[in-house]
């Protein structure tokens, strides 16, 4: 077993500044939430400049990437929310390719408009589950391509 960390353990940090503390508390792995780096988990375009010194830094410190934080909704009522999402889960398969990080973390999401994480009685839905298996096809494709 290894012991690791998520990103935003280390609150307000940004880019590669809080990987020392990582190592200073005897620890080799990290989950990345590329907030952490950029501000948004899943950004619009690739931040290759602070992706490449956190990747450097993490290289020279011994510590791996094990995985990615990638949640969004896979059964967002709005498809065009679904449609942003998946795109950007584009962008961070190409993270997950520079940093070495062989999982991206996920999650089906809600069709609750509140939120995400809260139930909601359309999540049993046909509907729900054919967004589902839409959205994870997607996925497989753009996670295969990297």
């Amino acid at each position: 077993m290894e012991l690791g960390v998520f990103s935003n353990a280390y609150d307000g940090s940004r880019g590669a500044d809080w990987l020392g503390q990582v190592r200073a508390a005897g620890l080799g792995t990290v989950q990345l939430n590329l907030s952490s780096l950029c501000g948004e988990m899943l950004p619009a375009t690739l931040p290759e400049a602070e992706l490449a010194a956190f990747s450097a830094r993490a290289e020279k410190l011994g510590i791996r990437v094990a995985s990615l934080a990638g949640t969004f909704n896979l059964i967002d009522p709005d498809r065009e929310e679904r449609q942003e999402g998946l795109r950007r889960f584009g962008v961070l398969c190409r993270a997950a390719k520079m940093t070495g990080a062989g999982t991206i973390l996920l999650c089906t999401g809600s069709r609750n408009p509140e939120s995400r994480w809260l139930p909601h009685p359309d999540n049993n839905s046909p509907e729900a589950w054919s967004d589902l298996l839409e959205s994870t096809e997607t996925l497989l494709g753009l996670a295969q391509r990297y």
